[in-house]
């Protein structure tokens, strides 16, 4: 009967850590909705500029001004591909192996979505400045 009241403790404490690591990949997958939509915008915006933009030879500075204008458009393309992408792949990826995966699958799905949210975060970051 002991064995019995602690086998179903136990159960009881893992379906409610499953459903906390489920509240996690939600918020996760949340997140990365909301960067990849954003990052989606300004990539476009950005490319539209950065193809249809004509410059004015007036100035002295022009020179300098163009190359510092097409280094830091060129860099907020890349910042915005890297993370559409990456929150791409953490939308498919991540719930894929919560749900799919051996024993154990489902914190190591939220581990790994919480190590590359950083770096989509980091990325997201670099694209607006």
């Amino acid at each position: 009967m002991n064995k019995a009241n602690q086998n179903a403790l136990y159960q009881q404490t893992n379906q409610g850590l499953l459903g906390i690591r489920q509240a996690e990949i939600s918020y996760y997958i949340n997140l990365c909705v909301a960067f990849g939509t954003q990052a989606a915008l300004v990539g476009g915006f950005t490319y539209g500029i950065f193809t249809q933009n004509q410059f004015n030879e007036e100035t002295g500075y022009s020179k300098y001004f163009q190359d510092v204008y097409w280094v830091s458009s060129s860099g907020t393309i890349a910042a915005s591909v890297h993370v559409i992408l990456t929150s791409m792949l953490l939308q498919v990826l991540g719930p894929g192996l919560a749900l799919h995966g051996p024993i154990g699958s489902m914190a190591r799905a939220c581990e790994g979505m919480r190590r590359e949210q950083r770096t989509v975060i980091t990325a997201f970051i670099i694209m607006i400045v």
